[in-house]
């Protein structure tokens, strides 16, 4: 009778574990599915931000560009205006009368 009561324990014991067993092994599965999807979140976040290195870099660039064109631009306005001829220089140029009358020394100073 003891003999039958410790068998029965005994049976009920290695139930329970292999409950227990399955558990954890639904439990391993889940963790490793778990691990595997942060690997695959790291690759992805490390990729965004190689890629916003880049485009970080890139913008660096096209600003350093966008400046220097700025200042190309201003150079070549300042140039016009100070070499391009204004309407009234134009009308004493293309003028018939007398031009030595209309050129003076002021008209070929630059300023």
């Amino acid at each position: 009778m003891i003999e039958q009561q410790n068998l029965r324990r005994y049976k009920s014991f290695v139930s329970a574990l292999g409950d227990v067993k399955n558990d954890v092994d639904e439990l391993h599965v889940g963790l490793s599915h778990l691990n595997s999807t942060c690997d695959t979140m790291v690759k992805n976040l490390w990729e965004s931000k190689q890629n916003s290195r880049n485009l970080i870099e890139e913008i660096a660039k096209l600003e350093a560009e966008r400046k220097k064109l700025g200042r190309e631009k201003q150079l070549a306005e300042a140039y016009v205006n100070a070499f391009q001829l204004n309407a009234e220089d134009l009308k004493i140029l293309r003028s018939t009368e007398s031009s030595a009358d209309l050129l003076s020394q002021d008209f070929f100073d630059v300023s």
